[in-house]
């Protein structure tokens, strides 16, 4: 039976999910001689293969000519057997010129390396491209490098495509004989790159082949896909190199990671993560996928972008093959960005040699923007307009912009004026050409407002990041007005009502009009001067009424609102602060509402308003204190970098109040605290409790003994005492600190559990379970029953639960607990959650209480994983699951491997903080100097011990127990 080699289409998905394209050249043959196979060619060129290898013997069928694939020859045919063929120049077969069979006609081929590298590119970029789009790509693509026309590149290029379409209609090998003719420059299923062993080609990419690879060297099991650059020209192994580079620096769930890369004989290579899937629209068409399934989808390629941004990091080639949508190793469902082999560092120092007209900067059909096709500054606004591509594909079925020609897609694109979604959708549905994925009255408004927006010409006029595309993506999904969308109260009355049917009456509808209606009074300022002073003050009273009610809105307030659907409809009505013409009180109002978004858990939102309150306020007032403190308050809460801006932004306002405010201020007081409070999470406990003693004796001063300032200085300072192992101070000091609470709040306001937690988590690591059980449980049960069950809060106290529960013996209790925790945790915030690692410490500690140590060590690099993830390298926090990992080792009697993690740990704990003399270093290298006296290296240890030693020492009172320890193993050692 015979069977044709199948031609992957374009767009057929991702490099690494391709089957190799079928490139096909032709050859008049002669049939072999004496077992000598002896093609002659037109020109006088020929070879002889001097064995009998079945590619070479293989006869033609039902034709005098033999169908040879172009990577079989770049510059030269070579044969796969051991004996190479004579060199061969390239050939070209010529259209038939009246119809009928195609004559052959074979023409002398370039052999300059560089030359077939042009030629190569050039035949990449327009291969896919329909014909009616081919004549003006090869006009603009072959061309001198002063401009001029180039016929012969031209010539070259359109006889390499002819040869690729006729593979679909002529005959060819048997699949078996046509699968031997293989380039002889790339490896073989079977041979090794670098440590890895290639099983099979799976593509070919923009750059070069794609084999998918596995582990070869035994060190642990494997596949990847492993990307080579086909034609080593200079430029494109410099780009190639950058390509590692940027790789390397981007570690998120939703890209595809780099795994390995280096070059093996000369050639280049990157190994990095297979993602099995499919591209993100054919996916979403075979499952049937309903719109609210695409659009999370979209949420997830914008998570994952967005990631890769704040790195400094743009795609540039964003499309749905560049998308794979699959299951991954946790068994959900994902999208996984790959292929950023066109991306740009954004740092002005980094220039990038390649122009937008060349071919190593491809340009897609549909996809690319505006700025990319006049050869403009390529910008996070770039990836925003192919996000708004895909987002519009994803819902209507359709590209925005026509492709069936280079001209009109341009000039389509330059306009940006796409027909609206819902339109498009309306049109498919009443044709019943297709079946649209949504009905075109969910679509129209907002999600049309959404595309267009995403899609706009002028780069500045876009959404400014993929972070605000995601998040308007996400108020659709939610039910809440969008920001593409003008603004209006009626727009926000009619947004919320569609929410809240039955909770929406007459009042409800009065108090959004009102809170609207500051934008109708400030837009009337500048035309209606005789009419300023009544709506600035009408804009005022607006103000202050919304500040009162997004006090009142956030659940740690002290007269909590009974529901919370007045208080989307009031957050809805606070947008408009926007519209206000008062800097200050816009600074005072965003301060007001990013600080209830924090309560609320939303770290987004709070940065983002916070961040505008820093820069509407004048440097140096108090109103820049407040917005600089609430901005410090979230960031505190992230990574190792937002915990540095955190303790800057805290040092900032505590000297700005020292010298403009008497010491019995509590805002003075309170700038005490949270410094204290940066400094605790940034690992300076010395510091921290001296300054948090300090906040507490500036409270009792400035306030009534049961304030709540008061209570966070006491909890703050607890929580120093604690960390220099002061153990009865620090329990003293919480006991009166949940004793203000309770006063303050009363019981059950979610305050209360902060508290709560605080105690408990001291007598747990005093191994008083028994003691610290209740109030965790108490402050469990508040918080869930005023927070809600998937409330970060709620969790993070379940999970000290969990702890207390493995130090009683239940670890099994425990493991199913922090499993819970950690798939709320990962549905509601993400996978990017800055104390997902914490959790998996958690969950593997448990594990090992429950003695199932594999399971633990899975657990501890999925925390390792997250740590790399969200905080990048150096972190305190990857660093501190390496010496987890260490730890395990050594319970595991693998002294060697314990001593190399511990050594990991503490450079890296040295990494983040400049010095070894940290609390965090020093615990690493005590666990060090313990293993290399499991190895009997006790010179190397006792190096250790002194290093671990002036850690403590730096970090901690002299009496601190740990280093009395310390002290006596380097007196053993010595002795």
């Amino acid at each position: 039976m015979r069977a044709r080699m199948e031609r992957a289409g374009g767009g057929s998905g991702h490099p690494s999910l391709r089957k190799p394209r079928a490139r096909w050249a032709t050859a008049a043959a002669d049939l072999p001689v004496d077992g000598l196979r002896r093609p002659t060619f037109d020109g006088g060129y020929s070879a002889v293969c001097p064995s009998p290898h079945p590619a070479c013997q293989a006869r033609p069928r039902a034709t005098d000519d033999v169908l040879v694939p172009l990577n079989w020859y770049r510059a030269h045919v070579v044969c796969l057997s051991p004996t190479p063929l004579v060199a061969l120049r390239g050939w070209h077969p010529r259209p038939p010129a009246h119809g009928g069979r195609t004559e052959r006609t074979f023409l002398p081929m370039e052999t300059d390396p560089d030359r077939w590298t042009r030629i190569a590119g050039v035949f990449d970029s327009v291969v896919d491209l329909a014909p009616a789009e081919l004549d003006d790509a090869l006009g603009r693509l072959c061309r001198t490098p002063d401009g001029q026309p180039a016929p012969l590149l031209r010539s070259e290029v359109e006889s390499l495509i002819a040869a690729d379409r006729a593979a679909a209609t002529e005959p060819a090998f048997e699949v078996a004989d046509a699968a031997a003719l293989l380039d002889a420059s790339t490896p073989a299923p079977g041979e090794r790159v670098g440590p890895w062993r290639v099983i099979r080609e799976i593509g070919r990419g923009g750059m070069g082949r794609v084999d998918l690879v596995e582990r070869a060297d035994g060190a642990y099991e494997q596949q990847a896909a492993l990307k080579r650059l086909g034609l080593v020209a200079p430029s494109r192994v410099r780009r190639f190199l950058r390509e590692r580079q940027i790789l390397a620096s981007l570690r998120h769930p939703g890209i595809a990671r780099l795994l390995d890369g280096g070059v093996e004989e000369g050639a280049p290579y990157l190994v990095m993560e297979y993602a099995e899937g499919e591209p993100i629209t054919t996916y979403a068409d075979r499952h049937g996928l309903r719109l609210r399934d695409r659009l999370a989808l979209v949420v997830e390629v914008c998570d994952a972008v967005a990631y890769a941004h704040q790195r400094l990091v743009v795609h540039r080639d964003l499309k749905p093959s560049n998308v794979i949508v699959g299951a991954r190793e946790d068994g959900r469902v994902r999208a996984t960005l790959l292929d950023f082999g066109v991306a740009r560092l954004l740092d002005p120092d980094v220039q990038d040699p390649i122009t937008a007209e060349g071919p190593g900067a491809p340009l897609t059909p549909g996809y690319a923007a505006p700025e990319q096709i006049d050869g403009g500054e390529v910008t996070t606004a770039t990836d925003v307009w192919s996000l708004g591509v895909l987002l519009y594909e994803l819902v209507t079925g359709r590209l925005p912009f026509p492709t069936h020609s280079r001209d009109a897609w341009v000039e389509a694109a330059r306009l940006a004026a796409p027909t609206l979604p819902s339109e498009v959708v309306k049109t498919a549905s009443t044709t019943g050409t297709e079946t649209p994925p949504a009905d075109a009255r969910r679509i129209r408004g907002d999600l049309d407002a959404i595309c267009l927006t995403a899609l706009r010409s002028e780069p500045g006029d876009r959404y400014a990041s993929a972070v605000e595309l995601r998040a308007d993506v996400q108020r659709f999904l939610d039910g809440l007005p969008v920001e593409a969308r003008r603004p209006s109260a009626w727009y926000r009355v009619r947004r919320f009502a569609g929410r809240h049917k039955a909770a929406v009456g007459v009042a409800l509808v009065a108090l959004a009009l009102v809170a609207g209606g500051t934008a109708f009074y400030t837009a009337r300022l500048s035309a209606e001067r005789d009419r300023a002073e009544t709506a600035l003050a009408e804009a005022e009273a607006t103000a202050t009424f919304l500040e009162d009610v997004l006090g009142a809105a956030s659940p740690f307030a002290t007269d909590r609102r009974d529901t919370l659907r007045v208080v989307d409809l009031l957050g809805e009505a606070a947008r408009e602060v926007g519209t206000l013409n008062n800097p200050a009180r816009q600074a005072h109002l965003y301060t007001v509402i990013g600080r209830t978004f924090d309560d609320l858990g939303r770290a987004v939102e709070a940065d983002s308003l916070l961040r505008l309150a820093a820069r509407l306020a004048a440097p140096g007032t108090e109103r820049w204190n407040s917005a600089a403190a609430a901005l410090g308050s979230v960031l505190v809460k992230g990574d190792s970098a937002q915990i540095a801006e955190a303790v800057g932004l805290f040092r900032r306002v505590h000297e700005g109040r020292q010298r403009g405010l008497p010491p019995t201020d509590p805002d003075l007081a309170d700038a005490t605290a949270d410094l204290a409070f940066g400094l605790m999470r940034a690992g300076d406990f010395e510091e921290a409790e001296v300054l948090a003693g300090r906040s507490v004796e500036l409270y009792r001063k400035a306030a009534p003994p049961d304030s709540i300032g008061l209570a966070y200085a006491l909890m703050v300072h607890g929580d120093a005492l604690e960390a220099t192992q002061q153990m009865p101070e620090a329990e003293a000091v919480l006991r009166e600190m949940l004793d203000v609470r309770r006063a303050v709040y009363g019981p059950d306001h979610p305050s209360v559990p902060v508290g709560l937690s605080s105690l408990a988590g001291l007598l747990r690591n005093q191994e008083r379970f028994g003691e610290a059980l209740p109030y965790a449980e108490e402050a469990h049960a508040v918080s869930r029953a005023v927070l809600g069950a998937d409330h970060p809060n709620t969790l993070d106290h379940a999970v000290l639960v969990a702890s207390i529960q493995r130090g009683r013996g239940y670890p099994e209790e425990a493991v199913g607990v922090i499993e819970d925790v950690i798939e709320r945790l990962t549905r509601t915030q993400g996978p990017q959650y800055p104390f997902m690692p914490y959790y998996y410490d958690q969950h593997a500690r448990a594990l090992m209480a429950a003695e199932r140590y594999g399971q633990a060590a899975d657990a501890l690099e999925r925390g390792l994983a997250s740590a790399r993830a969200v905080h990048g390298t150096p972190a305190v926090e990857a660093a501190n699951i390496v010496v987890k990992l260490a730890y395990l080792a050594a319970q595991r009697q693998d002294a060697r491997t314990a001593a190399r993690l511990y050594r990991a740990g503490a450079d890296e704990f040295e990494a983040v903080f400049g010095t070894s003399a940290n609390a965090f270093s020093a615990g690493a290298l005590n666990g060090l100097g313990q293993a290399l006296v499991e190895l009997g290296r006790e010179q190397d240890a006792l190096d250790a011990f002194r290093e671990s030693l002036g850690g403590y020492e730096a970090a901690y009172p002299p009496e601190n127990p740990t280093a009395g320890l310390i002290r006596e193993r380097i007196s053993a050692i010595e002795s």
